[in-house]
């Protein structure tokens, strides 16, 4: 289950066969953290996955806390809305929940679905965060 999935004759990254969702990856995290990941699984019910995460024994310093308020990556413009977020993925399922999900962290989204597009949008507003994916169609990559 957590070995390294590789998507044969799928480029267009079709949903029906599959979605890949990086098992290996999430175990490596896991225990390069030194975490517990986990598997529950039913046939004909499902599964699921349980990370374990061990409580903080303390939280930053108030002066360190103050000084990473002070230095943030997103600026706020005049509507106090963080400012310059884009999302690359072609997706529209993902762009749609990234964009509703960095929208009601208060962040204002542009969108992309090729590098193409996103270049573009750069050029025309440097922004302060790409989220990006790797996997675009047509091979070609976020980065």
């Amino acid at each position: 289950m957590f070995q390294e999935f590789y998507q044969l004759g799928n480029p267009e990254r079709e949903r029906r066969n599959g979605l890949g969702l990086g098992l290996a990856i999430a175990q490596g995290l896991a225990e390069t953290l030194d975490h517990a990941l986990g598997l529950q699984s039913q046939v004909q019910r499902g599964s699921v996955f349980k990370l374990t995460l061990p409580v903080a024994q303390k939280s930053l310093p108030s002066e360190l806390a103050a000084a990473v308020g002070e230095k943030a990556l997103l600026t706020r413009n005049h509507a106090n809305r963080l400012q310059g977020v884009l999302v690359i993925d072609d997706d529209p399922a993902v762009l749609a929940a990234m964009a509703q999900l960095l929208g009601y962290w208060g962040c204002v989204v542009d969108s992309a679905t090729t590098v193409e597009q996103a270049s573009s949008m750069a050029q025309q507003q440097c922004p302060a965060l790409v989220i990006r994916d790797y996997r675009l169609r047509n091979n070609s990559t976020g980065a």
